[in-house]
């Protein structure tokens, strides 16, 4: 009953908000939405908003990747000098449908620029341009797919005797008592690992580079099972993906 109550929702609102961005809003609207769908990309590259002239949006990344959010409908609306978005989708494994809204000011709207402001104490404002390309195909994110499984470590690979290793592979007086640090990795398709950045060493890296040069070496020596669709324990298709692991190790004590 609550699904039917959503659906006929968004029915009556893609109709009502039809009529009235023509007659109320016409030159915004057109501006926003061009004669069919008109892209905008945040400066930063990193985000994009699509939004349709039927009434509803679509969210990407800079690599036209989808943000779906397991959300089934998305319709916007402008009101006054304002963008309201409308959500609708699932919540969870529950089959309870959830109804969410969502507004942003527009500072500016031109052809070409889009100033959006969000509505609160805050008022973070969010400066779109016009995408040079009218023709980018959009793809689902893979981790919004069916089947979709997060990087894993293989396990065959003993995470503490590679990172304990360390102490016996540089001099001494090179190592420190103890340890930790975040790695930042992209996984490849074939498990490996294709790129480390290393962040919030403890002791500072400038302190011990031999070490933690040692140590980004090691880290290449991991092997996972990659991002990948799995279903019915076959795996269809592999991704890169990007993961964060921590590690910490420290020497033992020797008897």
């Amino acid at each position: 009953m609550m699904r039917f109550i959503i659906y006929a929702f968004f029915l009556l609102l893609s109709i009502g908000l039809l009529s009235s961005c023509r007659s109320a809003k016409p030159a915004k609207f057109l501006m926003l939405t061009a004669d069919s769908i008109k892209y905008w990309n945040l400066t930063d590259g990193k985000f994009g908003i699509a939004f349709k002239k039927n009434h509803s949006f679509v969210e990407y990344d800079g690599k036209g990747m989808i943000y779906t959010d397991c959300i089934s409908y998305k319709y916007f609306d402008i009101y006054h000098d304002s963008i309201r978005y409308f959500y609708g989708g699932r919540e969870g494994i529950k089959t309870r449908d959830k109804l969410y809204y969502n507004a942003d000011r527009i500072i500016k709207l031109t052809e070409d620029t889009l100033v959006l402001a969000s509505c609160g104490k805050d008022a973070r404002q969010r400066v779109f341009e016009k995408s040079k390309n009218q023709n980018i195909v959009l793809t689902v994110r893979p981790e919004e797919r069916w089947g979709f499984k997060y990087p894993k470590l293989r396990k065959d690979i003993n995470v503490d005797s590679i990172f304990s290793s360390l102490y016996t592979s540089v001099p001494k007086i090179a190592a420190p008592e103890q340890f930790s640090a975040q790695a930042y990795m992209l996984i490849g398709k074939d498990g490996d690992v294709a790129n480390i950045d290393l962040k919030d060493c403890y002791p500072p890296r400038n302190e011990y580079p031999i070490f933690f040069d040692m140590l980004m070496s090691k880290i290449r020596l991991l092997k996972f099972v990659p991002a990948r669709i799995e279903q019915d324990g076959k795996i269809s298709e592999t991704f890169e993906f990007n993961v964060a692991l921590p590690i910490s190790s420290k020497k033992k004590e020797s008897r």
